[in-house]
């Protein structure tokens, strides 16, 4: 092989590594299509050019409370549109997943009273929304490309859920439709109808970038699709990826375990003895809920931690939650089930 040959593969290999990077650990990279995490701007840092048109949408907090990481939607106007043709409604496997998080149920500005949450273009192809005729209900509607003859206004079996965020997975396994809400498979669609193959380009926020009147009320964020299907775990752990994007200070910061996993009452936490001489007197309990909602906080003395080490969550709801342990340079985060 030429030398300039070995460079050229060299230098493909290197670009596929720092895209790669650029997407976190737990978005699966195998047939991603599509990654936008709303960082500032509307880029997909999947690789694959899918950049987003931002129209009137504005940057927000997401549900970390991390600035300018999620999309504000005003409910009439605003959308982000990617304006070429590159997903495949006839694909014979896909994914969609998006965290959403609508601050109203109804839309006024359309007779239907609906919501879109995305939509491939043109308009009848493939689209997510909610409360269309007054439903209380999400909906997939799909189509072979000439009207809505494979899903239309097929509902969840969940109520629509405002004013906090919600993690949506749609996926598409030959003539089967899945819906995921918060890692929570809500229903299965079925339908023969095969789709045929078809490029569309892709509008979120909104039915279309020519139609304004079913557009999302509330904030958007982190946008993956993937050409293929993502496996229960793997939809599991974009769900409980790590709130707040907390990293640990200190490679050596596992200070702490905690049992039994899932709890009831209390968590047990046991301190590492090596480690223990080097925290600070007092360390820090902070819990936070999967959606980034300070839950509860408490400060405790090292030695009455070694003492007792009980940590009581029974006035928890059941779920999932982060327990955030800082003392001085160390800091540890632990994910727990409330039952």
């Amino acid at each position: 092989m030429k030398p300039k040959n070995i460079y050229f593969i060299l230098l493909i290999s290197f670009s596929i590594f720092k895209i790669q990077s650029q997407v976190p650990s737990y978005i699966p990279t195998n047939h991603l299509q599509l990654w936008m995490p709303f960082s500032g701007n509307a880029n997909d840092l999947s690789g694959n050019g899918n950049n987003g048109i931002v129209v009137t949408s504005t940057l927000t907090t997401d549900r970390f409370n991390n600035t300018n990481s999620a999309y504000n939607f005003n409910g009439s106007s605003s959308h982000i549109n990617i304006n070429h043709n590159f997903f495949n409604c006839g694909w014979n496997s896909w994914t969609v997943s998006c965290w959403i998080n609508s601050n109203s149920l109804n839309n006024g500005n359309n007779i239907n009273n609906n919501q879109c949450v995305f939509n491939t273009i043109p308009l009848e192809g493939f689209a997510l929304d909610f409360n269309w005729g007054g439903s209380n209900k999400y909906a997939l509607w799909a189509s072979t490309g000439s009207g809505w003859d494979v899903l239309y206004n097929d509902i969840s079996n969940s109520n629509i859920s405002i004013n906090t965020w919600n993690h949506m997975v749609v996926i598409k396994n030959n003539t089967n439709y899945y819906l995921y809400i918060n890692g929570i498979l809500d229903k299965t669609f079925t339908n023969s109808i095969i789709v045929p193959s078809y490029l569309s380009k892709f509008c979120i926020g909104s039915t279309d970038s020519t139609v304004t009147e079913e557009t999302f009320k509330g904030k958007l964020d982190d946008f993956g699709i993937w050409d293929t299907v993502l496996t229960v775990s793997q939809i599991n752990e974009v769900f409980n990826s790590n709130p707040l994007g907390i990293k640990e200070s200190n490679m050596e910061s596992h200070f702490c375990s905690i049992y039994p996993n899932p709890a009831l009452q209390n968590l047990q936490i046991d301190i590492n003895n090596d480690l223990f001489q080097r925290l600070d007197s007092e360390i820090k309990l902070t819990v936070y809920s999967i959606d980034g909602r300070l839950v509860k906080s408490e400060k405790l003395m090292k030695n009455e931690l070694q003492i007792n080490n009980k940590f009581n969550i029974e006035n928890l709801f059941k779920g999932i939650y982060l327990l955030k342990l800082s003392s001085g340079n160390y800091t540890q985060n632990l994910k727990f089930v409330k039952e």
